[in-house]
């Protein structure tokens, strides 16, 4: 089974590459910014001697469980919100009126991944120097 250690790696180095993609590739960055927040918490599950869920939703909840009552614990569930509700939009052409699709490029601003990054890195950050 993986180690905290290795998936705190993970995190750490989707964390830098959310941080260098940000201002040329910024819908990248906003996705690497989640692989990391994802990332640090599957750390935080093994971290319990727990079997990380293979589904990202399933994660991100055992996470927050996991997370709850300890120093920034609402901020883990804000941030788990968030990124869940934003993955597939990551990703993927977004569905609009009648039969248009905008791209993941013109959905998110830059403004809006850069305050993205700058959560997760916070949530991060706390929570990797637990481990």
């Amino acid at each position: 089974m993986p180690t905290p250690d290795q998936y705190k790696e993970i995190s750490e180095r989707y964390m830098k590459a959310s941080d260098l993609l940000l201002d040329r590739i910024h819908e990248a960055s906003g996705f690497a910014a989640y692989h990391s927040f994802k990332s640090i918490g599957a750390a935080w599950i093994r971290r319990n001697n727990e079997t990380v869920p293979r589904r990202h939703e399933n994660k991100l909840n055992r996470f927050v469980v996991l997370y709850r009552g300890r120093r920034f614990g609402y901020s883990v569930a804000l941030v788990a919100i968030l990124v869940n509700s934003i993955r597939n939009q990551m990703l993927y052409p977004i569905p609009e009126s009648g039969s248009t699709f905008s791209t993941p490029k013109d959905e998110f601003t830059q403004s809006y991944i850069r305050d993205l990054n700058r959560r997760v890195k916070g949530v991060v950050n706390q929570v990797k120097a637990l481990i």
